[in-house]
C-alpha cells in the first residue's frame, strides 16, 4: 500500500513535469536538478512526496538494521560454538599430552634404574669380597688372641677378677659392632637389587605400551631435566655404596672401640690431617654414620682444628643450594658435605651438643666490608620434641651479639612448622629458609644467596649496627673444652 502512494505521488510529479518541460518558461536543460521543478507544484504536492519518500527510507532502514542485527547474532552464535570446541578440544589433547609424558617419564626412570642395576651388579661381587677378606682378617685375629688362653697341658689356675678382665681381648665391641654393620649393609643392598629386578619388568612393560602409542605422538620433547633427575637419584644410591666402602676401611684401622663423635675425635688422634670430608658417629651407633665437613687446620699450624661445620653457605662450581626445605629436610639434613652448601641437621646436632658442652663459631664475609667472625662458648640445640630451641651463651667477636640477643632460647621454624613468635606472619616462609625466628630475626644465614649489597632484600644478613649482607658463611661447631685439652696434650 505504500509503494503505491509513492508511485501515485511520482506519476503525479512526472506529469506535472512532463508539462513544465513543454512550456515557453522552462529551459529544457539537463543539469538542472529535478528539486527546481518543484518549485512550481502546489505545497501540498511537494509536502506528499517529501513525507513518502521520508517514510520509504526509514522503513528501508529499519528492515537493513534488522536483518543486520540477525546476521551479527548468528555470527556472535557461530563464533562462541567454535570457540567452545577449539577449547575442548585443547584440553582433551593436554590431558592426552600429559598422559603421553607421564609414561614416558615412567619409561626413561625404570630404564635408567635398569642401567643402575646392571652397574650395581658388576660393583656387588666386589664389595662382598672385600667384606669376606675384612671377616677373615678379623676371625683371624681373634682366634690369634683366644688361642693363647687355653694352653695345651697347663695345670688348673686360679685367676683373679683382674687377670681375667686382662685376658679378655678389646676387639670383641669392634667385632660385634662390624658384624651388625655388615649385616644391615647387606640386607640394604640385597633390598635395593630386589627392587630394581622389580623395576625392569615394569620397563619392558611401558617399553611396549610406548612402541604402541608412539605412530600417534608426533612430538619431540627435550627430556634433559628428567634424565638429570634420575641421575642424581643413581648417584645417591652409588654414594650410598661408597659410604658402605668407608665405614668397612675405616673398622680396618680402628685400634679401639671408640667411634669418632665428631671430627675433635678425629683431629685428637691425627692431629696433622688435612681438612675434608671425614665420618662421624653423634650417636655412637655404628649403623648410623653421617658424612661430615672437618676443618682441621684454620689457623695453617694445625692447632685450632676439629671443628665439625654445621652450615656452608658459598657460591662455587657447585651451584646454590635451595634452602627453602621442610621442617623433616633440616632436622635430617640436606645437600652433601664438601660440595657447595649444605646443612648438618638437627638431630645430629643434638645428639652432640647435648651429650656434653659445644662451642660455636661463626665467620661470615660482607659484600662491601670484608671478613667478621662471632663466637660462643655455649652452644646447645634441645630435642625434637622442644622443636629444636636454641640455647646459646658467651659471646665474643667483631661484629654485634645479634644471635643470642634475638634468637637465644627459641625454638626452630620452617615454611611447614612455624614456632616463630609471629601472629601474623612466617617468618621461614618470607625469609625461604629455616631458622630461630623470632619476630622475625637480626641473623638469617638460610635466606637466599644474595646477588647485590642491598640491606632491603631477604638475603644471609646479620645485624650489626647496620645490616651485613654475606656472601660467605661458615658455622661450625667443636666440644668447648676441646682447645685447652689438645694443647695441654701436645704440651707433654
Amino acid at each position: 500500500m505504500r509503494c503505491c502512494s509513492v508511485c501515485a505521488a511520482w506519476l503525479v510529479v512526472t506529469f506535472s513535469l512532463a508539462s513544465l518541460a513543454n512550456s515557453e518558461n522552462v529551459r529544457d536543460d539537463p543539469l538542472l536538478p529535478i528539486w527546481r521543478y518543484l518549485d512550481h507544484f502546489s505545497g501540498d504536492v511537494v509536502k506528499t512526496v517529501r513525507l513518502k519518500m521520508k517514510s520509504y527510507l526509514r522503513a528501508t532502514q529499519d528492515n537493513i538494521e534488522r536483518q543486520f542485527q540477525t546476521f551479527v547474532s548468528r555470527v556472535k552464535a557461530k563464533t562462541s560454538q567454535v570457540q567452545h570446541n577449539l577449547i575442548h578440544n585443547l584440553f582433551t589433547q593436554r590431558i592426552k599430552l600429559a598422559q603421553v609424558e607421564e609414561s614416558l617419564k615412567a619409561s626413561l626412570r625404570q630404564l635408567y634404574v635398569e642401567k643402575v642395576k646392571t652397574e650395581l651388579d658388576s660393583a656387588v661381587p666386589a664389595v662382598e669380597q672385600k667384606l669376606e677378606n675384612v671377616i677373615m682378617t678379623l676371625e683371624r685375629q681373634l682366634a690369634d688372641t683366644v688361642a693363647p688362653q687355653v694352653p695345651a697341658a697347663a695345670p688348673p689356675q686360679v685367676t683373679s677378677p683382674s687377670q681375667e678382665t686382662s685376658t679378655q681381648p678389646h676387639d670383641f665391641t669392634v667385632l660385634d659392632e662390624l658384624s651388625n654393620t655388615i649385616t644391615a649393609m647387606l640386607d640394604d643392598i640385597t633390598d635395593k637389587l630386589s627392587l630394581l629386578n622389580a623395576g625392569v619388568n615394569t620397563t619392558r612393560n611401558a617399553l611396549v605400551s610406548m612402541d604402541a602409542n608412539s605412530g600417534s605422538s608426533g612430538r619431540e620433547k627435550d627430556y634433559e631435566s628428567i634424565c638429570e633427575e634420575l641421575a642424581d637419584d643413581a648417584d645417591q644410591l652409588i654414594m650410598h655404596t661408597e659410604e658402605f666402602r668407608d665405614i668397612m676401611d675405616y673398622y680396618s684401622s680402628i685400634e679401639d672401640n671408640e667411634l669418632p663423635r665428631d671430627c675433635s675425635d678425629h683431629h685428637w688422634y691425627h692431629p696433622e690431617a688435612r681438612s675434608g670430608v671425614y665420618t662421624i658417629y653423634p650417636t655412637r651407633n655404628a649403623q648410623m654414620p653421617v658424612r661430615v665437613w672437618c676443618d682441621m687446620d684454620e689457623c695453617g699450624d694445625g692447632s685450632d682444628g676439629g671443628w665439625t661445620v654445621l652450615l656452608r653457605r658459598q657460591n662455587t662450581s657447585w651451584g646454590l643450594t635451595n634452602f627453602n626445605r621442610s621442617w623433616a629436610e633440616y632436622a635430617g639434613g640436606f645437600g652433601r658435605a664438601g660440595e657447595g652448601e649444605w646443612w648438618l641437621g638437627l638431630r645430629w646436632l643434638h645428639a652432640l651438643t647435648y651429650a656434653q658442652p659445644y662451642q660455636v663459631r661463626f665467620l661470615m664475609r660482607d659484600m662491601v666490608r670484608g671478613r667478621f667472625k662471632a663466637e660462643y662458648l655455649t652452644f646447645r640445640v634441645e630435642d625434637e620434641a622442644d622443636n629444636f630451641r636454641l640455647v646459646v651463651d658467651g659471646f665474643s667477636g667483631n661484629v654485634s651479639d645479634a644471635f643470642k640477643a634475638k634468637h637465644a632460647g627459641l625454638p626452630f621454624s620452617t615454611p611447614d612448622r612455624d614456632n616463630d613468635n609471629c601472629n601474623t606472619c612466617s617468618c621461614a616462609a618470607n625469609n625461604l629458609g629455616g631458622w630461630w625466628y623470632n619476630v622475625c630475626h637480626w641473623t638469617t644465614l638460610t635466606a637466599p644467596f644474595p646477588t647485590a649489597h642491598d640491606h632491603s632484600k631477604r638475603v644471609m644478613k646479620w645485624l650489626s649496627g647496620s645490616w651485613l649482607v654475606l656472601d660467605d658463611v661458615t658455622m661450625k661447631i667443636r666440644p668447648t673444652s676441646y682447645a685447652k685439652a689438645f694443647s695441654s696434650s701436645s704440651g707433654n
